[in-house]
């Protein structure tokens, strides 16, 4: 009889000792599978902030080319705040884009290979030598219409950019704003501060149209 209570209490032991590693089992499959959650989740929010600061158009860092030329050079990039006053006259939507800034080349150095007289030599890095010159001048270009958010959210990421200039003034900032729109995105222009050069405002008292504004500046 005793041997049948002492063999009951071992079958008893031994399935409690297989029950305890079956439940320590399942909270180590618990724990994995929270931490490839988080994992997931973490990779899914990276993932859309890259997405959403991509489409924002995000500059990063530009690379401002350096030069030995002595003469006054002048090179342009141009940005726009995307919508267009003549193409969307008429139209319900304000989706009409001519020219996406987001999808503009922020490309100074091919600016200023087709500027300067003579090519300036690139180093194996396939960045310009920083002997930056005093006597160039950056001209950037900014579009805009009706859009203040967006002119805002471009200014702004002009103005975060790293241009790797030795002068501090060395870029000009010209904002050409077309007849027609809102008064915010006159306000957005007037209260920007711009730390890099002169900043200038230029308003159109009528609409003449994103693609003429954009013509009349482009470099040839």
């Amino acid at each position: 009889m005793n041997e049948k209570k002492q063999g009951q209490f071992e079958v008893q032991l031994l399935e409690g000792k297989m029950n305890f590693k079956i439940r320590r089992v399942g909270w180590f499959y618990v724990v994995v599978g929270l931490l490839l959650i988080q994992t997931f989740v973490t990779i899914s929010v990276l993932l859309f902030r890259f997405t959403l600061e991509k489409r924002r158009g995000g500059l990063g860092k530009v690379l401002i080319p350096g030069t030995n030329v002595s003469q006054e050079t002048t090179t342009t990039a141009i940005f726009s705040d995307v919508v267009d006053s003549v193409e969307t006259q008429g139209n319900s939507s304000n989706d009409t884009f001519l020219i996406r800034f987001d999808e503009l080349k922020f490309n100074l150095n091919s600016s200023f290979q087709d500027h300067l007289p003579e090519k300036v030599p690139r180093r194996h890095s396939g960045h310009f030598d920083q002997n930056f010159s005093d006597s160039i001048r950056v001209s950037i270009q900014v579009i805009a219409f009706s859009r203040p958010k967006s002119l805002k959210t471009l200014l702004t990421q002009l103005g975060d950019a790293d241009y790797r200039t030795k002068s501090a003034s060395s870029i000009d900032l010209y904002i050409r704003i077309d007849g027609g729109g809102p008064q915010e995105v006159v306000d957005v222009a007037n209260e920007f501060e711009w730390m890099f050069g002169e900043k200038h405002v230029m308003h159109n008292q009528k609409a003449t149209g994103l693609r003429r504004m954009w013509t009349s500046i482009r470099p040839q």
